[in-house]
């Protein structure tokens, strides 16, 4: 991506996600200290020290996945670039002639999606962190692709000065 940038978004999943997954690795700590340090068994049917340990762990990256994760957008003139990362390395790219339209447009992330994150259906894929507000992109031959936006005024802006939210012929 060489071209000069006329749109650049970095989201992150907002603060109460982490705070709602971290309480799950902090309740499994706090087993290891009841069950490791003071030496009692934690709850009515307590698992192995080792099962506890790698509950935690695992909790834990899930938790730091979160902490870390980030829906990154850029236009140019070529085109539209999206990078979920830690799941995309690199970006991908949708070029404006492989666009038939572009509109900004509220959505509804659970009832129409299922959630916030990636999620794939057998026409569409979003990209999402929150909120309920995106970039459509209408690909041709029918697949659309939603990338979440808290900039949708600024986006707009730019798709009009593109021209780029009428259909490509």
């Amino acid at each position: 991506m060489q071209e000069p940038l006329l749109f650049s978004e970095k989201q992150k999943f907002r603060l109460p996600v982490y705070v709602i997954f971290l309480g799950v690795p902090l309740l499994f700590l706090y087993g290891i200290y009841v069950q490791l340090i003071e030496g009692r068994p934690w709850g009515n049917n307590p698992v192995s020290n080792g099962w506890l340990i790698a509950t935690f762990t695992l909790t834990l990256l899930f938790t730091l996945f979160f902490v870390i994760a980030k829906l990154e957008t850029r236009i140019t003139k070529e085109g539209v670039y999206v990078r979920f990362f830690p799941i995309h390395r690199s970006f991908k790219f949708f070029p404006w002639s492989k666009i038939s339209i572009a509109y900004v447009c509220d959505y509804k992330p659970i009832g129409e999606y299922g959630g916030w994150g990636i999620r794939k259906s057998a026409n569409a894929t979003a990209y999402t962190t929150s909120g309920k507000t995106g970039l459509q992109l209408r690909l041709i031959g029918g697949r659309k692709v939603l990338i979440g936006t808290r900039k949708p005024m600024e986006l707009k802006r730019i798709l009009k000065n593109l021209d780029r939210t009428k259909t490509i012929t």
